[in-house]
């Protein structure tokens, strides 16, 4: 009887289940999402992207700091102890020791370890209420951090009204813009609300930082049901798993990245859920609910991202292919009449979904981005697509899309291990056409699912190939295809397993439940594993925020004006305008003003007045002066060399230029005024993009008309055009014209207008004298004749220029004939002596060189205002602009020393003794003179003893108890055991003694 009860409720349950099968399907797979996986899983995708939260790459650097440490150590003795060892044998000595060094020390090396890690994890964390919390990685969602902040502190997202619209004044300083009408700033706001009703303390960051998390939860679950309504079950499953762990979405999802990508996952699948809910539906209540509800969505996403209209013209292109195949397909029913046509296919319906989708929309738009960009949306914006990368983007300015390295084209290869790997897209093509056997409950064929994901294939892959920051659109469609796969696959096999085999449908699915997980891991075949792939991502992900930013910008926060200006390459510009709470000149959300050209010439160039006058012509006004002579002109070249002209010339002689030119002298306000602070920013990352800001820096405006106007032209008439243009000769113009008509692409008319110079050594070379040779690393300058070569893996470069510079920041330039003509050497003095850099002749002597490397040497206008170390990277420098300048600026280490201080180089003689007599001097041949504490310096010949304070290179107490003494005086100072050579006398001669020192400080540097 027990054991029927116990079968009668075991009936039950799997009849409960059975029944809804659906709801325990999507339960499994969402659960599934949080379980850990490494990428050996075809799971883990909610877990895997909390994983740039907990900073799991401070373990790695811990290891790999302390390995080294380890690898270093092991290496010296292998080499001490057996120096003619061969090398493959040494290697084997080299791991035997480490291995037992590891061994025998395994629990202070894992104590050194945690240490290490922690210290990572401190430098990028910040506390609040007594806890430490990540810093929010990535750049773009300080900017909107910095909306949402406004959104609950004043209930709306911009910073003022400006003539009624609405302004952000920490934009393109210090004029502002109008503000981003994203709602994503709301979003933010509202979610931290609701989440600080939960838990009262949260940090707002932190708060925000899990919005990502969230939607793509939700978007797991639309994508679930889409696939359901596509191919069943399996369907749904398959999607869910393949859309979490996609390495391109992975990527832009992870714990805190919370700029719009998450949307161009959300929405879209929330639109697909809706459209297919919209042509399942029998009824046309439904079909009309599902549609209006596809059009609201489109409209609304429209509110968060640019793109949305990629997928509005992939569905009314997907339903209007639908609606003419299904003319063609029934025309001989056209002879009952279109409403019979209309009443025996699908025609009805899609005209339904067409029309409902577009005027929901439509209403919607006018609410949201408005109606004319709702119309412009829909029927222009794709054509415009294709010439985001043009050179000089329809003017001749330079147009920055071309370095934005998302925006490169990505290759094919990369298009297809950004969603999962060949066999993962292959499958998902064939989920594709497998799909166009979908047949609805009348058993009719219904192909715009088929179309649907076919156009947005296509779409996303040409989309990828211009910039591959669109690989992301690609993502969903590929996971709602590879689901189709699954779940039609299911079907038609399980069929055939049944009738042919008398294989029973559940072993099917589980077989096919096994294979397709090992296609996404893809364990044997030696293939991309999307898991493994998006978790590595994920698990080297590193806060570009740490404590030395954090400080540099809450000083400029705590000490600047309230107009207060910063100005740097545009990459962190949110970052300044969130932490720092000041208006930049321009950020990523401005990058493609003329800004660009501007900023990028202050830091390539070498004239300190240019830049000073560049920085001044922004702070005044931003673009302000050169609209004003461009609308008098409508000539962008002019306009340009009279910006360029009027900068370096003092307000009167600018008057004139002016006045000459037929211009305002009220265009003087916005490059003469009396401007306000600006903080300078240069950091370590700027020396990797040195190529892109000189590239603009340094554009050609001359060579960009050409390109865009006069190549078009025949020769003849080109060249008198650039000859009276630019007073160039014929001989020149010709040449011009023959260069600029043998570009065969946008991207080479690029490197033709402005090339692309960099840094040869990233990093600073200390240098050391050999005689009349100044090595530095591989660098060696001949400091009789400037010669400099440069160790190469061919051999030696020659360097066309040699710059070095003197401790009070004037400089002597050797040039030689011979030389490399893209090579050049700079060499300048720091506190222990010199330091050097080989570069592009473009770029070694420029304000970047001088603010970055240099400390400022020789500069009149900058002030070092702050200084903190990264601690992976290298150091952030603020300099305060002087607009008015001073005496050229020589670095605190470089100052004369007036007294014995830290980093002072000190000559001195000394005599030492003890109760047994003297043991040391200066004074040469003290042994045979027989010196005493009582003999005169002066009397002697000496060999001062040279060192550098604060390096350890004396004893403690000695360093200790000179410190303050001036040039000429002398003293007599006690250093006990403990601050001399300890108190163990069998460790040193001088163990356990008193020591005493006569001593006379003959120069102080």
């Amino acid at each position: 009887m027990e054991k029927d009860a116990i079968w009668a409720k075991a009936k039950t349950t799997v009849s409960f289940v059975q029944k809804h099968a659906v709801l325990f399907t999507l339960l499994l797979v969402l659960a599934l999402q949080f379980v850990p996986s490494e990428g050996n899983a075809p799971w883990g995708s909610i877990w895997m992207r909390m994983q740039t939260k907990n900073l799991d790459i401070a373990e790695n650097v811990a290891s790999s700091n302390v390995d080294n440490f380890i690898q270093q150590q092991v290496a010296s003795i292998a080499q001490q102890r057996y120096p003619n060892l061969p090398e493959a044998n040494r290697q084997k000595v080299i791991n035997d020791l480490k291995l037992k060094f590891q061994q025998e020390n395994k629990a202070t090396l894992d104590v050194e370890k945690g240490r290490l890690a922690k210290q990572v994890r401190d430098h990028f964390s910040y506390e609040e209420n007594g806890k430490l919390y990540s810093y929010m990685p990535d750049i773009d969602p300080y900017h909107y951090l910095r909306l949402a902040r406004n959104v609950l502190n004043t209930g709306h997202n911009y910073d003022e009204l400006h003539d009624g619209v609405p302004w952000d004044n920490h934009m393109s300083a210090p004029v502002g813009t109008g503000v981003d009408n994203s709602w994503h700033s709301y979003v933010i706001a509202g979610f931290y609300k609701v989440n600080s009703l939960v838990n009262k303390n949260v940090p707002f960051m932190d708060s925000a930082a899990y919005i990502g998390i969230f939607l793509i939860f939700l978007s797991l679950i639309f994508i679930f049901f889409a696939g359901y309504r596509l191919g069943g079950k399996l369907s749904g499953f398959f999607a869910v798993i393949v859309l979490g762990l996609i390495p391109a979405i992975m990527t832009r999802t992870p714990w805190g990245h919370i700029d719009t990508d998450m949307y161009v996952v959300f929405f879209p699948a929330l639109i697909l859920f809706l459209l297919f809910e919209t042509f399942f539906a029998e009824s046309w209540k439904k079909q009309i609910m599902f549609a209006c509800g596809t059009g609201v969505a489109i409209s609304l996403f429209a509110s968060f991202w640019s793109g949305w209209f990629f997928f509005a013209d992939i569905i009314f292109g997907a339903v209007g292919l639908v609606i003419i195949i299904e003319i063609v397909l029934n025309r001989k029913k056209f002879r009952h009449g279109f409403v019979s046509l209309l009443e025996e296919t699908h025609l009805k319906k899609h005209f339904i979904a067409a029309l409902c989708i577009f005027v929901s929309g439509f209403v919607v738009s006018l609410f949201t981005i408005g109606v004319r960009a709702f119309w412009n949306g829909i029927f222009y914006n794709a054509l415009n697509f294709r010439t985001i990368k043009s050179a000089a983007g329809g003017t001749i300015w330079p147009n920055v899309l071309t370095t934005v390295a998302e925006l490169n084209p990505a290759s094919f290869s990369m298009i297809i291990s950004s969603v999962g790997g060949m066999l993962v897209f292959v499958v998902a093509c064939f989920g594709i056409l497998l799909s166009f056997s979908k047949r609805d409950q009348k058993n009719k064929r219904e192909f715009v699912y088929s179309l649907i994901l076919a156009l947005w294939f296509v779409g996303s892959v040409y989309a990828s190939l211009k910039g591959a920051r669109f690989t992301l659109l690609l993502g969903p469609a590929v996971a709602i295809a590879f689901g189709a796969a699954a779940g039609f696959g299911y079907k038609y096999l399980s069929d055939f397993g049944k009738r042919q085999l008398h294989i029973h449908k559940y072993i099917t699915g589980v077989v096919l439940l096994g294979i397709f997980s090992l296609m996404i891991i893809n364990p044997a075949l030696g293939g991309s594993n999307m898991a493994a792939q998006s978790y590595s991502s994920v698990r080297g992900s590193i806060p570009m925020v740490n404590d030395a930013w954090w400080a540099v910008l809450t000083k400029i926060k705590e000490e600047s004006a309230p107009d207060a200006i910063i100005t740097s390459w545009w990459d962190f510009g949110h970052h300044f305008k969130y932490i720092a709470d000041r208006q930049v000149t321009f950020d990523g959300a401005s990058q493609t003003s003329p800004q660009a050209h501007w900023i990028g010439r202050v830091l390539q160039t070498e004239d300190e007045r240019e830049a000073i006058g560049i920085l001044r012509l922004n702070d005044c006004g931003s673009n302000t002066a050169q609209g004003m002579i461009f609308e008098k002109l409508n000539d962008s070249f002019k306009t340009v060399e009279i910006i360029k002209t009027i900068i370096m010339q003092n307000k009167s002689s600018a008057r004139d230029t002016l006045r000459d030119a037929g211009l305002s002298e009220d265009i003087l306000q916005f490059t003469h005024c009396d401007p306000p602070e600006n903080y300078f920013i240069v950091s370590p990352d700027m020396i990797g993009k040195a190529g892109v800001w000189s590239h603009f820096g340094m554009w050609d405006f001359k060579k960009a008309e050409v390109w865009l106007e006069w190549r078009h032209l025949p020769e003849k008439d080109a060249v008198a055009k650039m000859m009276n243009r630019f007073n160039w000769t014929e001989e020149k113009s010709k040449e011009i014209y023959k260069e600029a008509k043998a570009l065969t692409s946008e991207d080479s008319a690029n490197g033709w207008i402005s090339g692309y110079p960099g840094y040869v050594t990233h990093d600073v070379q200390g240098c050391k004298v050999s005689g009349s040779l100044l090595v530095c690393g591989s660098l060696q300058i001949d400091i009789t004749n400037g010669r400099g070569e440069l160790s190469v893996d061919s051999g030696k470069a020659l360097a066309k220029k040699v710059i070095i510079y003197n401790e009070k920041g004037e400089k002597q330039v050797f040039t030689s004939s011979e030389g490399n003509d893209q090579l050049t050497f700079i060499v300048w003095p720091v506190e222990n002596g010199m330091s050097a850099i080989a570069a592009n002749d473009a770029l070694a002597d420029s304000m970047f060189t001088r603010l970055f490397y240099m400390n400022g040497l020789g500069l009149k206008h900058f002030d070092l205002f702050a200084r903190d170390n990264q601690l992976f990277g290298g150091p952030v420098y603020v300099w305060k602009v002087d607009w008015e300048g001073k005496d050229a600026y020589v670095p605190q280490g470089l100052l004369p020393k007036t007294s014995v201080i830290s980093g002072a180089q000190v000559a001195l003689n000394y005599i030492g003794w003890t109760d047994d007599g003297v043991f040391d001097s200066s004074i040469v041949d003290w042994r045979s003179k027989n010196v005493s504490s009582d003999s005169d310096f002066d009397s002697f010949e000496t060999k001062p003893l040279a060192f550098i304070i604060g390096n350890d290179q004396l004893i403690p107490g000695f360093e200790k108890r000179i410190e303050g003494m001036m040039p000429g005086e002398i003293k007599t100072i006690t250093v006990p055991p403990k601050e001399g050579y300890g108190v163990d006398p069998n460790a040193h001669p001088l163990g356990n003694k008193t020591l005493k020192f006569k001593i006379r400080v003959e120069s102080i540097r």
